[in-house]
Formats: structure tokens, C-alpha cells, sequence
């Protein structure tokens, strides 16, 4: 089996998001498990508060898709991927609105 420059693009590309998405998983729980100060307790909080409800509604998406479509299942990956995104997004704009 050989690969072509076409299939080598796709697996650097795969790799590529693979480990972002790893680093932000790593990222996202290191962030929320330092101390520090009030403001970034507030901060942290703020972040998490926001994505924990994103994710409640995510679940209640993919609850209902499971009704309609039989099988498949939640990926635990993608989860956290998704996850880790919106707390990254949530703690930038909290970081950029109280100052951080």
C-alpha cells in the first residue's frame, strides 16, 4: 500500500487537529485547577459557568438526535474537544473584558 501526496495531506492534517486538540484538553484543565487571585477566580468562574451551560445544551441536542437516529453514541473525544474549545473562547473573552 503506497500513499499519495493527497492521503499524506490528510493524515498532517488529521495529526494536526489531533494534538491541538489534546493541548487544549491539557490547557483547559491546568488553567482551571491553579489559584490565584479574586479577579481570576472570577474570571475561571465566569468561563466555566458559560461553558458548562453551552455543553447542558449540547447534551440535550445529542439526547434528542439519539431519539430520531439509532445508534452511534456520543464520541467522548469530540466531547471534550468541543468542550475545551468553548472554555479557550469563554476564558479569552473574560480574560480581555475583566483584564487578566
Amino acid at each position: 500500500m503506497s500513499l499519495n501526496s493527497s492521503s499524506i495531506i490528510i493524515l498532517v492534517i488529521f495529526f494536526a487537529v489531533f494534538f491541538l486538540s489534546l493541548a487544549l484538553i491539557v490547557w483547559m484543565l491546568v488553567s482551571v485547577m491553579r489559584q490565584g487571585d479574586e479577579r481570576r477566580r472570577l474570571i475561571i468562574s465566569k468561563a466555566c459557568t458559560n461553558t458548562f451551560l453551552v455543553m447542558i445544551g449540547y447534551l440535550i441536542l445529542c439526547t434528542i438526535e439519539q431519539l430520531f437516529i439509532f445508534g452511534g453514541g456520543i464520541n467522548p473525544f469530540i466531547m471534550l474537544f468541543i468542550l475545551s474549545i468553548i472554555y479557550a473562547v469563554e476564558l479569552f473573552y473574560y480574560k480581555r473584558k475583566y483584564g487578566g
